[in-house]
């Protein structure tokens, strides 16, 4: 399958297309959902997690993992230590 991409006449692979696909719907979808969740946590602190699987070949394919959670006295107002305790 040939596709013109902008007057560059390249192949394309139905994974390509796909993810091409995908890619465009997700980017507008993933900064409404996550501009929503801000909004509901309203923490004034967040931490980052991440996780990688790269170049690893007994892995079938390479990943990356981001997750944003709410810290600071949101945190500790919703996740208090057994017996009262501060972090």
């Amino acid at each position: 399958m040939s596709v013109d991409f902008g007057g560059a006449n390249q192949e394309a692979t139905i994974g390509g297309l796909i993810f091409d696909a995908t890619h465009t719907q997700m980017v507008g979808l993933i900064g409404k959902v996550f501009a929503n969740y801000v909004q509901r946590h309203r923490a004034e602190k967040w931490l980052l997690f991440s996780n990688y699987v790269i170049g690893d070949r007994n892995r079938p394919n390479e990943v990356v993992a981001l997750t944003a959670a709410p810290a600071g006295d949101y945190w500790t107002r919703r996740c208090p230590m057994p017996g009262g305790q501060n972090y």
